[in-house]
């Protein structure tokens, strides 16, 4: 979610769905729909801001550090997949072959 983007004006109903159980006698249990069968143009329209794959795990290492761009730097939790792009790169981009040596 964008900086832009609040909480409170995003409708619950634009991305949850019911999905039926296995087992016809369970309730239908609530799911997030799948963004990539909804597409961009619904997504913008229901609220959201377009933004890269880096840009989303930054805005997550930011709402996880409690807004703090620091602790998004000094994060120590290095087992979290997000935590080497946590500085909004992918610091894998352009290593070539697989361990780094072409």
């Amino acid at each position: 979610m964008s900086k832009e983007t609040s909480k409170n004006t995003l409708n619950p109903d634009d991305f949850l769905e019911y999905s039926s159980s296995e087992d016809p006698s369970a309730p239908p249990t609530l799911i997030g729909k799948n963004p990539l069968k909804m597409g961009g143009e619904a997504l913008v329209k229901a609220g959201l801001t377009p933004t890269t794959s880096s840009q989303a795990i930054r805005l997550h290492c930011i709402d996880c550090s409690g807004g703090s761009l620091g602790e998004v730097r000094k994060c120590v939790f290095f087992r979290c997949p997000a935590w080497p792009h946590r500085m909004g790169k992918n610091p894998f981009h352009g290593m070539g072959g697989k361990n780094g040596n072409q």
